[in-house]
């Protein structure tokens, strides 16, 4: 069970990235209104020096022409009239000494005061004055409320363009990182999920784009496989007798139960046989358990022989053996039987060059459905032929020469 503490990968993935996105957001923001801010003041400023040596220069130009104090502020009166947004003052009296163009940031304005120094071309009317001297001030005032609020709105539309293409950005980084990485740890961890629950070795089959991740794929694969194999074959050898080859009880429990059921679907027949070698004892006793092996195998190769590829054979126990006929009759189950009955009379089990034996077995079966609807009925049915015939037969059982 994981951690509580533990974070999803998918989860980390999200965080890292909203909080790489936030830092991005706030840095442009700032350098946005601050840029934003400083590019506005600047322009204003520059802006205002033009304007104001325009009024300057064509002032000059009247004042050369020989105007008046009153003339000229009739003009500067006309200025504001005809640009209502700005606002030209000119003082002759009362103003503030300034050496050159300053420039005064107000609330809703920029002020631009404009010293009006004393010329060569101004001695013809002003004989007191010398070159240089300052004669007055033109404040030049340019309102940048409407001008803020327009580069505003640009800024506010160039971060809502920004974060939406930041959303963008993240919805796609988060999708082929999911696809690249996420995605193929999961489906790592779903295989491994069934595997320990289900005993179930799978393989991983989509490749993964990304390097790391295609190795550990492989790697996995690989390791599936070889437990698979192994599995397999731990599987058969608990299953398998191992002195005869054929399927133990082992296997015989788990698929009498998968053939009733697919008998059952198909509405068929089936046949349940038990055999039991004659007089096998004695052999043991009076040739060794050697031979008696080698009676078991020379009995389990005649039984290959004698059934059908799609009948199963099983043994069971010392010397009994069960077999699974799947889809026979009661009259083609007793043929069956009956050719077994004679190939042990036609092949002999050879003790040695001298000595041989015919190999005898008692027999009984059980039809599904007539005889019995389980494994159990079945069994008990066929036991009890089996055994009517074993004490029929004995004293009739193996014959040697």
């Amino acid at each position: 069970m994981a951690d509580s503490k533990q974070k999803s990968l998918n989860n980390l993935l999200i965080k890292s990235i909203l909080f790489a996105l936030f830092s991005s957001i706030t840095a442009i923001i700032l350098i946005i209104f601050f840029w934003g801010s400083n590019t506005l003041t600047s322009y204003l400023k520059k802006d205002s020096s033009i304007n104001s040596q325009l009024v300057f220069t064509s002032m000059q130009e009247l004042m050369k022409k020989g105007t008046n104090s009153a003339e000229l502020q009739n003009y500067v009166n006309k200025l504001n009239i005809f640009f209502p947004d700005r606002h030209v003052t000119l003082k002759t009296e009362d103003f503030q000494i300034i050496k050159d163009v300053e420039v005064i940031e107000e609330n809703d304005h920029i002020k631009l005061a404009y010293p009006l120094k004393v010329e060569q071309s101004c001695l013809a009317c002003h004989t007191d004055a010398k070159v240089g001297d300052l004669k007055g001030v033109i404040e030049y005032r340019y309102p940048i409320k409407d001008v803020f609020f327009s580069l505003q709105d640009v800024l506010l539309l160039l971060v809502i363009f920004a974060m939406t293409g930041f959303v963008i950005i993240f919805i796609m980084l988060f999708l082929s990182v999911h696809r690249l990485i996420a995605k193929p740890l999961m489906d790592l961890q779903g295989v491994m999920d069934k595997v320990s629950s289900h005993n179930d070795l799978q393989i991983i089959p989509t490749p993964s784009p990304v390097h790391e991740l295609e190795g550990i794929r492989i790697a996995f694969n690989r390791m599936s496989e070889k437990l698979s194999k192994s599995f397999t074959e731990v599987v058969s050898a608990a299953e398998t007798d191992t002195l005869t080859g054929l399927r133990n009880r082992r296997n015989f429990d788990r698929v009498i139960k998968r053939e009733l059921i697919k008998t059952k679907e198909n509405e068929t027949h089936l046949a349940l046989v038990m055999l039991d070698l004659n007089r096998f004892k004695p052999i043991n006793d009076t040739y060794g358990h050697q031979v008696g092996d080698h009676a078991l195998k020379h009995f389990a190769a005649i039984l290959e022989k004698s059934f059908r590829k799609e009948d199963l054979i099983f043994r069971t126990g010392g010397d009994e053996f069960m077999l699974i006929l799947p889809n026979i009759s009661n009259q083609a189950a007793s043929h069956v039987l009956d050719t077994l009955s004679k190939n042990l009379t036609c092949v002999p089990f050879k003790i040695d060059e001298e000595h041989q034996l015919y190999l005898s077995c008692s027999m009984g079966f059980a039809i599904y459905p007539l005889d019995g609807t389980d494994c159990d009925q079945l069994i008990e049915t066929a036991d009890q032929m089996m055994y009517v015939q074993k004490n029929k037969n004995h004293g009739e059982d193996s014959t040697e020469s």
